[in-house]
């Protein structure tokens, strides 16, 4: 995994937001809070790298600290999303018959209601805070990762391997655990990858339309939705909080499909088809 280029360049993007979420805890450059309204939309100087925006707020001071939004709901709303995505699979495909299908009937009902609608109805009746949109969207995606690995673990269980291993007596646990669960582990860890970018997205688009973060808390989503009004004027504030944004989702999506590949054998043996041997009569 380490030998390819985009591996290389999410997992650096990644650890480079975890940092400056982590710095943002001991330092900052400014105070992201003070506004000076005569020197509002001032251009990059040495005390200002990235500039002043419309109220004379430092820009680098919070776009670093609206990292710690981004990393608290990225890693909060896949917890979530990967607990609730699990507990669905298992319920809907190995649980016991009068559970299968309710679950099920379940899945598709709440399928049908898109994750940002399910986070603003949360945030309209608890109000708007990062847990809020942590919850929100971690259960919204959540649903989708049930679909998709309830259907994996159906198929897992109808295999051979599986059938021969209920045949001669193992326990629902044992095959789940040593049978079902490491064949689907691949997909249900890329689901997690993409629930992450998912949730970089929500809560910026939340935040843009004012369901996100409190004003208390900077987000990139709020800094895009303070500086849109002005953006053919001052293009450069809306840039830096769009540029953050698209390169930690990209990351996080390239992440995804490196893991895909990783763990995947069927994709090993076809990108390195030298490792593969062979053996018996064949074998050199």
């Amino acid at each position: 995994m380490m030998r390819s280029p985009r591996s290389i360049f999410a997992l650096s993007v990644l650890a480079l937001v975890a940092l400056t979420a982590l710095l943002s805890l001991v330092w900052l450059p400014g105070d992201p809070f003070y506004a000076d309204p005569y020197r509002a939309w001032e251009n990059p100087s040495p005390s200002h790298p990235l500039g002043l925006d419309g109220s004379g707020r430092d820009i680098l001071s919070q776009l670093i600290l609206g990292s710690r939004v981004t990393v608290i709901v990225a890693v909060g709303a896949t917890a979530v999303a990967g607990v609730f995505g699990a507990i669905f699979a298992l319920l809907g495909s190995v649980g016991r018959r009068w559970m299968r299908e309710p679950v099920a009937v379940l899945i598709d009902v709440l399928i049908a209601f898109p994750t940002l609608l399910i986070a603003m109805m949360f945030a309209s009746v608890f109000g708007g805070s990062v847990w809020v949109v942590v919850m929100a969207v971690g259960i919204g995606f959540g649903v989708n990762i049930g679909r998709v690995m309830r259907a994996e673990v159906m198929q897992v269980a109808r295999t051979g391997y599986v059938l021969s291993a209920r045949a001669i007596g193992a326990s629902r646990l044992s095959v789940l655990t040593r049978h079902i669960l490491p064949n689907v582990s691949a997909v249900f860890i890329l689901q997690l990858a993409l629930a992450m970018g998912i949730a970089i997205l929500a809560e910026a688009g939340l935040s843009y339309l004012g369901f996100g973060a409190p004003p208390s808390m900077p987000s990139w989503g709020r800094m895009l939705a303070e500086a849109q009004p002005f953006l053919s004027v001052h293009p450069l504030t809306v840039m830096w909080p769009g540029l953050a944004i698209t390169l930690t989702v990209l990351a996080s999506y390239l992440l995804g499909d490196a893991l895909r590949e990783a763990l995947d054998p069927n994709l090993r043996m076809r990108s390195n088809p030298r490792k593969t041997t062979t053996t018996g009569v064949f074998a050199r």
